[in-house]
């Protein structure tokens, strides 16, 4: 068994005579747990020595060999190590001007079978990867409920310290509230919701719990307070939501959610958009927010003010080219 002359060939980085007799080897023996191996470390070079978005390619050939080997759960130092150069891949994939997702997506699909350490830091690497790119795509709740949570380690719920000092919130954090994102009702074509809510009430007290354990998070009971609105539990959710408000208020969409929780009282709502709107926040982040003001401000017959709050909406949406409601325009 040339298992030493491949390891050799390969540590020497005469990879081409290293896959040419690791493939004869599994020719003969195809079943052969070492013949196998020998050929997966090869195939893990390749991988490495593509793994930028301009050899994307054969980076996914390379990745294929190994997933066609059907490699044991045992061999998980080689995933593990494949783990690293995904992430390279992936991060370098989402630093892009434009995101490539669906060579992101691609990649992800391709190794969903692969036997990777968890919790591990490897694995972590990977889900900072894939988060990072798939965040905002609708894929990222496959991803996420692929990865699973429960596989942080504690170092993950830590705030992350920049090379320039600033902290930035923990990687655990980050996945929970964009998992919890995703779970909110969005609007399909024509006009349909999409919700699955066996899944946000199940989250719902998975979120929760998180909230009880890490008091430093800060978004997470937002969130908490999302869900519930979403499930129709809004007396509960103002209780989780005060303490929230009381360290982010000078944020306005807490004052947007808060109005949700008091929508039965709309001298309440009304306040709580005032509120809101004295918040010092860009104005194209307001225009939603100004649409409701405008629509509760003509049913109190304060024309003039509509007006004021309609014309300021206007004029953002412009600025950022954004379409004007036609109940504005």
């Amino acid at each position: 068994m040339p298992a030493r002359e491949i390891k050799e060939l390969r540590q020497a980085g005469r990879l081409e005579e290293a896959l040419m007799m690791a493939k004869a080897e599994l020719v003969a023996d195809p079943q052969n747990i070492w013949t196998k191996r020998n050929i997966s470390w090869v195939y893990y070079e390749y991988v490495k020595q593509n793994s930028l978005p301009e050899h994307f390619n054969e980076f996914i050939k390379w990745l294929s060999e190994i997933k066609e080997l059907n490699l044991p759960v045992e061999e998980k130092m080689l995933f593990d190590n494949v783990a690293w150069q995904l992430g390279k891949m992936v991060f370098a994939l989402a630093k892009q001007e434009q995101i490539e997702i669906q060579k992101c997506i691609k990649t992800f699909d391709l190794i969903q079978s692969f036997h990777f350490t968890k919790p591990s830091e490897a694995f972590t690497f990977l889900f900072k990867a894939f988060h990072k790119a798939l965040k905002e795509n609708d894929k990222y709740i496959m991803f996420n409920e692929w990865w699973n949570m429960k596989n942080f380690r504690p170092e993950d719920f830590q705030k992350e310290k920049l090379p320039t000092g600033r902290e930035v919130m923990s990687i655990a954090e980050q996945g929970y509230i964009a998992y919890a994102k995703h779970l909110l009702p969005k609007n399909a074509p024509f006009g349909d919701e999409i919700f699955n809510k066996e899944k946000a009430e199940s989250f719902l007290r998975v979120l929760s719990e998180l909230v009880e354990k890490n008091p430093q998070m800060q978004f997470p009971a937002y969130f908490v307070a999302k869900l519930m609105v979403a499930l129709g539990d809004k007396d509960n959710m103002l209780g989780t939501l005060l303490p929230f408000a009381r360290k982010k208020r000078n944020d306005f969409w807490v004052w947007q959610l808060l109005a949700e929780a008091f929508s039965s009282d709309n001298e309440k709502v009304f306040a709580c958009y005032c509120k809101a709107l004295s918040c010092n926040s860009p104005e194209e982040m307001l225009v939603g927010l100004r649409q409701k003001m405008a629509t509760t401000l003509i049913s109190k017959k304060l024309y003039n003010e509509a007006k004021t709050e309609i014309e300021l909406l206007v004029k953002a949406r412009m600025a950022q080219e954004f379409k004007i409601p036609a109940l504005v325009s």
